[in-house]
């Protein structure tokens, strides 16, 4: 059925009208796999007597759509947008994808048929590098933002596409807030999955924390409701798991009254390097001692082009801080007029107008804040400014540095501690010789108290952490060929710091997705480090043994690395004995330190899918023979090892997708290990081979691993 005939028969069923592909995606060859897709949605919908919403590329509703990201560097083209509004349409949606898959790999059975296989994507907040892929299918939970508030029993009902200010802004008509990240727009579904770290999670923990019951929707389009006591596997699994097994269409949550809270900003003057790491250590002893009670967060921004660090403190005592509507104005009139007078933690002299709320909130009783009066964390301050202010204005305050529409290359850490080594590395990265001196920056944002004392029936298992570390590269709009330099300059600079923080102790990876930018050291140690974990091996192995047993044909292949320090415990100094990937002299090595791997002919296609059976005089193909102590033959960017989809040019790497795995038993038909083999870019165009026994799957799996699993 080609475009033209798929809109007619559209019409006489009365469904959507669909516009014909764009001219880009009838060149690279996904016209008639969206005829596919389209035919699969309209057949499941008709029979569910549904209706549904398709976006085609050539409309102006899906330039809207796959335009609306947070960072622009994600922004790309899918083969189709669904737009589903219902729990019941969702379950439709992945149904239709399914036999779609299906169609497409009956397709390909035919002699000389390279029909590409979309992926599913599910974008919620659109914050994370997996909301969209250029030639996916992506399930669009936009229309799905709904928030329902229960005042009674103090919870809240969140839709699977509601973002941090529907949440807080709703909640804040009833006087509550719940726990969510500090981005206002962050998805709240996408923060849970990964922790979900917040102004008040000093207090009441993460997001993850404070999961009452979820409604998920799995692969075969089955609607699950999880809680502690009901489908737990699933529950433990989307609180800090990384997600992977369906679609979260709503998340109930625990909320707490709060009206009001306190903010205090200000710039630090760091003029040099000592300095700077000077700051950052008197800061940590500030807020993780006994000064900064749990009322309080804190965060620091650490610019690459300024000597100006911004300080950010914030306090939700309600003991301190009054819970009204008339204080907060009575506030910023106190404030407007105190802007003209020299900086000071205490307000005017009491009058008959005011007596009462300068009693009650005055900056020298709030715990945490008022030992800010004389502690400058040994740096010149400037720019000060105290505030009284409403939760959720607070929670849009991040809307000064956190802006919609950049591009940007990011990378999240936990630590348990701001030792020496670590403020070192943060240090360097800003302000010393490895600076890019462009608009990057790094975030170290405070942890701790009840993140740390929680012991909940969750999978996020970074108990001991005190702070978060978000390594944000930025730069300009990549319109000529400097700024795609200064791109990679940006993307070289984020991965010295995370390979740096990697080796550094009581570092670990997060469960967010953006924690595939962790790579292996280069440095020749043949071990990874303790920092490129997120797991604990009890929980890793948890989580894969969840994924197969609910996402058996790994309908939803892109989630969150999984990765553990073998019979050690997260934040310890004990290598890993399981991932192993060297780089000597631009060579790679296979090594295994468990046992003696052989691998027989390995056959890679430039262009295609790595396969074991191919004619061996095809001008195509390179092979290579290699045993556990062998060199695998050097193989520059040119010869493509692996497969990439048709829309990358000439087989280039995807910057975005720097891992694959493929198992060894679809290379090798005579092997019989369950170990995988991965293949992933380095620097010089080279490429590196590794081998992974925890039998995991990363999130860039090839195509033909997903034809293998559909076969089953």
């Amino acid at each position: 059925m080609n475009a033209t005939n798929m809109m007619t028969s559209n019409q006489k069923v009365g469904l959507t009208k669909h516009l014909v592909p764009s001219i880009f995606h009838q060149i690279q060859g996904e016209a008639k796999v969206q005829a596919i897709f389209v035919a699969c949605l309209d057949e499941v919908f008709r029979r569910n007597r549904g209706k549904h919403i398709i976006l085609l590329p050539g409309s102006n509703r899906y330039e809207i759509q796959r335009k609306d990201m947070s960072n622009r560097y994600h922004i790309c083209s899918p083969c189709l947008i669904l737009q589903p509004k219902t729990a019941r349409e969702i379950s439709s949606c992945l149904i239709a994808y399914t036999a779609g898959v299906r169609k497409c790999l009956k397709e390909n059975r035919i002699p000389g048929a390279t029909l590409p296989v979309p992926r599913l994507c599910v974008a919620g907040g659109r914050n994370s590098i997996n909301s969209m892929k250029t030639g996916s299918i992506v399930l669009d939970l936009s229309q799905m933002r709904n928030v329902t508030v229960d005042e009674i029993t103090k919870t809240c009902t969140v839709e699977g596409g509601a973002r941090v200010i529907d949440l807080i802004s709703k909640l804040g008509d009833y006087g509550l807030i719940a726990v969510t990240g500090i981005y206002e727009q962050l998805g709240v579904i996408g923060s849970i999955l990964g922790g979900g770290l917040g102004y008040t999670s000093r207090k009441y923990g993460l997001a993850c924390d404070n999961v009452l019951s979820a409604e998920i929707i799995l692969a075969d389009g089955r609607l699950k409701t999880c809680n502690p006591h009901k489908h737990d596997d699933l529950y433990w699994s989307l609180c800090g798991g990384g997600g992977g097994l369906g679609v979260v269409v709503s998340v109930t949550l625990q909320c707490y009254p709060l009206r009001n809270a306190a903010l205090l900003t200000y710039d630090l003057h760091t003029p040099s390097i000592q300095i700077r790491r000077a700051m950052i250590k008197n800061w940590d002893h500030w807020v993780c001692g006994e000064e900064a009670p749990e009322d309080v967060y804190s965060h620091l921004m650490l610019p690459t082009d300024s000597s100006q660090v911004s300080f950010v403190g914030t306090s939700i005592d309600t003991n301190k801080i009054p819970q009204t509507k008339k204080s907060v104005k009575i506030n910023n009139d106190l404030a407007k007029k105190k802007s003209k007078q020299p900086f000071s933690f205490s307000y005017p002299r009491p009058t008959q107008s005011n007596e009462q709320f300068s009693q009650t909130c005055c900056w020298g009783k709030i715990p945490g804040l008022t030992e800010l009066q004389s502690n400058t964390f040994g740096s010149d301050r400037s720019n000060e400014q105290i505030r009284i202010l409403g939760f959720d204005e607070l929670q849009s305050h991040s809307n000064k540095y956190f802006v919609p529409g950049n591009n940007s290359f990011v990378a999240t850490k936990f630590t348990c501690i701001l030792n020496d080594r670590v403020i070192k590395i943060l240090a360097q990265a800003t302000i010393g010789d490895n600076s890019p001196s462009n608009i990057s920056r790094i975030f170290v944002m405070s942890g701790g108290k009840a993140i740390n004392n929680m012991k909940p029936e969750s999978a996020f298992l970074a108990r001991n952490m005190k702070y978060l570390i978000f390594v944000e590269g930025r730069w300009k709009d990549d319109a000529d060929e400097k700024n795609n330099k200064i791109r990679e300059k940006v993307v070289d600079w984020v991965h010295w710091v995370v390979n740096r923080l990697n080796y550094c102790d009581e570092v670990q990876s997060t469960a967010y997705p953006e924690s595939t930018r962790d790579q292996i050291s280069r440095s020749g140690n043949s071990r990874s480090p303790v920092g490129f974990h997120n797991f604990s091996e009890k929980a890793g192995k948890r989580l894969i043994e969840i994924k197969k047993k609910r996402d058996s044909k790994n309908v939803f292949s892109l989630y969150t690395r999984i990765s553990w320090n073998e019979n050690s415990k997260l934040g310890t100094k004990k290598r890993d004995k399981s991932l192993h990937m060297i780089t000597s002299d631009n060579q790679p090595i296979v090594k295994s330190s468990s046992k003696q791997l052989k691998i027989s002919t390995v056959h890679l296609i430039k262009g295609g899918v790595c396969k074991s059976k191919v004619k061996q005089n095809s001008a195509d193909i390179k092979s290579s023979t290699t045993t556990s102590r062998d060199y695998l033959k050097k193989i520059t960017a040119n010869d493509c090892l692996y497969h990439v989809p048709n829309h990358y040019n000439k087989g280039k790497i995807d910057t975005m997708n720097e891992r694959m795995y493929i198992p060894i038993k679809a290379i090798d038909e005579g092997s019989d290990s369950d170990e995988w083999v991965s293949f992933g870019s380095i620097s010089n165009k080279n490429f590196t081979y590794a081998v992974d026994s925890h039998k995991q799957v990363s999130h860039s799996d090839s195509q033909d691993q997903i034809s293998r699993v559909f076969s089953h």
